[in-house]
C-alpha cells in the first residue's frame, strides 16, 4: 500500500472525516426539518423539478440527511452512508451548476431556508467539492481489505476455510 493509502485509512483520519461529514449533514438538516414549507420554496427556486416532486424532496431529504449524518457520526454503516451522501452531493452540485449556468440567483437552502442567506456563486461549488471529497474518502477508507489480505473464517461444515 502507498503511504497516502495508509494515512488515508488511518483510524484517526477516518474519525475526523466521520465527525466533520456527520455534523455537516446533521446541521444541514435542522432548519429544513423545522421549516419544510420554506425548504420546498428553495427547491422550487432551482426551477428543475415540479411542485409535487419538490414537496416530496422537501419532506424526505432533511430526514435522510439527519439519519445518515447520525449513522456516519456514530460509525455504523459508514460505507453505505458515505455512498448515499456522495450521491446526494453530486445531485446538489448538478442542480447548483444548472442554476448558475442559467443565471438564476439561488439561495442554497443548505443550512438555512431563510431568504436572508447569501446567494450561491461559482465559488460555492468548491465547498461542495470538498464535501464530496470527504464523503468519497469515507467510502474509500472503509473499503474491505484487499482481496489477497481477506480475513479467513473457518467453515463450520468442514475443516476448510472460507474467504469473506
Amino acid at each position: 500500500m502507498s503511504k497516502l493509502s495508509t494515512i488515508g485509512r488511518h483510524p484517526g483520519v477516518l474519525l475526523v472525516w466521520r465527525i466533520v461529514i456527520g455534523l455537516v449533514f446533521i446541521a444541514a438538516s435542522m432548519d429544513k426539518i423545522a421549516h419544510p414549507d420554506q425548504f420546498v420554496e428553495v427547491i422550487m427556486g432551482y426551477k428543475i423539478v415540479p411542485w409535487t416532486t419538490a414537496m416530496v424532496i422537501g419532506i424526505w431529504l432533511p430526514w435522510v440527511e439527519l439519519v445518515v449524518g447520525t449513522i456516519i457520526l456514530i460509525g455504523i454503516w459508514v460505507r453505505a452512508g458515505a455512498l448515499l451522501l456522495s450521491g446526494l452531493t453530486v445531485i446538489f452540485i448538478g442542480a447548483l451548476s444548472s442554476a448558475l449556468l442559467r443565471n438564476i440567483d439561488i439561495q442554497c437552502g443548505c443550512f438555512s431556508v431563510s431568504e436572508l442567506t447569501q446567494a450561491r456563486s461559482v465559488s460555492s461549488l468548491w465547498q461542495e467539492m470538498v464535501l464530496l471529497l470527504g464523503c468519497i474518502w469515507l467510502w474509500w477508507g472503509h473499503w474491505p481489505a484487499v482481496a489477497g489480505q481477506r480475513q479467513q473464517i473457518p467453515d463450520t461444515q468442514d475443516s476448510r476455510t472460507t474467504e469473506v
